[in-house]
């Protein structure tokens, strides 16, 4: 006959075990946080995906003058006189045989006084000079500027050219092509309104004319027409890369000077 098999621990020692003195422990995540681990994986996930499939064009901006096509025209009247009339306005177009003033050479006036005639025609001829005077003084200062914003610019490319030169054997090359070699025709055409008279000058650069659009600007919702000595500023777009390739690019520009 076959005995029942007895336990090899006593019943008291399981339940001893099954009774514990702290109890059971149990962690607790509150639900903020996980609404903020959700938020944080979201929010460096569009970051990473903006990285990727964002991009970034490296622009330069230059500045400009708005200056006449052919130049500034003078037109002198065949004899001293007095303007009588005005038949034209400031802007305005004109063409050959149109008709500018009005211009009387007559020595005597209606009251007979030469020396009144030749004050007024003295005191007309300063203020044209003065007025030609101070335009001219206006285009020569905008030419100045822009010629010292075209010296801070270029000691700027300057200055970062050498620090590529200091990073990496790589751009060495890169920067002495970009320090010898303007910008070819090829590369200007897709500026925009850049015409194909390109003026070199014997900087490495060029000076790029461009023809507006129309021969007003808007401003403050309205037509304002463009006048000579007006000073500009044009965006000139250079290649266009992802934004973590900018990012690997100075991550590289500064491995290379540690």
């Amino acid at each position: 006959m076959n005995r029942p098999k007895q336990p090899f621990f006593r019943p008291e020692v399981a339940v001893a075990r099954q009774t514990s003195l702290t109890g059971k422990v149990i962690l607790t995540r509150p639900l903020s946080f996980s609404l903020w681990t959700t938020f944080a994986s979201i929010s460096a996930l569009l970051i990473i995906l903006f990285l990727i499939f964002g991009n970034y064009t490296r622009k330069t901006t230059a500045e400009g003058q708005i200056l006449p096509a052919s130049g500034v025209i003078r037109v002198y009247a065949p004899d001293t006189g007095t303007i009588t009339a005005k038949f034209v306005e400031d802007g305005e177009k004109v063409k050959a045989g149109d008709k500018l003033f009005a211009l009387s050479t007559s020595r005597f006036g209606a009251g007979g006084s030469v020396q009144q005639q030749l004050k007024t025609e003295a005191v007309l001829k300063k203020t044209l000079a003065e007025q030609e005077l101070g335009r001219l003084k206006l285009i020569h200062g905008n030419e100045t500027r822009s010629l010292k914003a075209t010296v801070e610019r270029l000691e700027n490319q300057k200055l970062h050219i050498s620090q590529q030169i200091d990073g990496q054997k790589r751009r060495i090359r890169l920067a002495e092509s970009v320090a010898k070699t303007a910008l070819g025709r090829q590369e200007l055409s897709g500026l925009g309104m850049v015409s194909s008279d390109l003026a070199k000058s014997n900087e490495p650069v060029y000076l790029v004319k461009i023809k507006p659009d129309k021969p007003t600007i808007t401003a403050y919702g309205e037509e304002k027409p463009l006048q000579i000595g007006m000073t500009l500023e044009a965006d000139i777009l250079h290649e266009k890369r992802r934004l973590y390739e900018w990012v690997l690019e100075l991550i590289y520009s500064m491995s290379g000077k540690l």
